[in-house]
């Protein structure tokens, strides 16, 4: 029939948001409510809100963008595809398993030890692996840890013992040939105590006429590994 498109007439047009269109029309304005398209649902054709909107029910609104307010329904209000509305803050935060980029824009955290990432990037969660960080452009275990299979463990201490190669603080080493294996100051080092650094007492005393002035005396504590000198 002449003025007829494929499937629909080109006078009909939809006027209600979620009404009912038909998706192989070639014809973009046969959804006439404002910002939204039409688009394949449950295998026919709606009106919905365009991929850059989200319906409040009523009206299509713009999409909102990362760390700006939200409001806890509906769902789908953020910009950004790997970000939602935080029930708490009430702004569209990265969800859990991405971290912030430093360009505003949410990512897939990396799940790896040792696979590539950004240290340009200042977010301390872009690793996701526990305890890790991101180092030379790749996820390693922090300093205070040791890479164990797919996980970061703890470093153990001088006189602890169960400890594997590379395991122990640093000036330390772990002594395999040991029964139980133990971890071992470098030569120059002392541990104090065995599980724990020390906490050395220093005290100071300004002299007065040649004489210790008691009441100005001031005492600090430090916790450290001592090299002998």
């Amino acid at each position: 029939m002449e003025g007829e498109s494929s499937g629909i007439y080109e006078s009909e047009f939809v006027t209600t948001l979620t009404g009912v269109c038909d998706t192989t029309d070639t014809a973009t304005e046969q959804c006439s409510y404002a910002n939204t398209e039409c688009t394949a649902d449950g295998g026919g054709g709606k009106c919905l809100c365009k991929v850059t909107h989200y319906s409040d029910g009523t009206d299509c609104q713009p999409k909102i963008a990362l760390n700006t307010a939200c409001t806890a329904s509906p769902t789908g209000q953020c910009a950004d595809s790997l970000a939602a509305c935080d029930g708490t803050a009430l702004l569209c935060k990265c969800t859990t398993g991405n971290f912030e980029k430093n360009d505003g824009n949410c990512a897939v955290r990396i799940a790896n030890l040792e696979d590539g990432c950004v240290t340009a990037e200042t977010a301390s969660d872009q690793c996701a692996i526990a305890d890790s960080e991101c180092r030379t452009d790749q996820c390693l275990c922090k300093d205070t840890h040791y890479k164990t299979g797919t996980t970061c463990t703890i470093r153990k201490n001088p006189d602890e013992t169960a400890c594997v190669a590379g395991g122990c603080v640093t000036h330390a080493t772990c002594d395999t040939s040991a029964s139980p294996t133990k971890c071992e100051c470098d030569t120059g080092y002392t541990a104090s105590p065995t599980s724990t650094p020390t906490m050395y007492k220093i005290s100071h005393w300004f002299e007065h006429d040649s004489q210790p002035d008691y009441e100005a005396a001031y005492i600090m504590y430090i916790n450290v590994y001592i090299g002998n000198i």
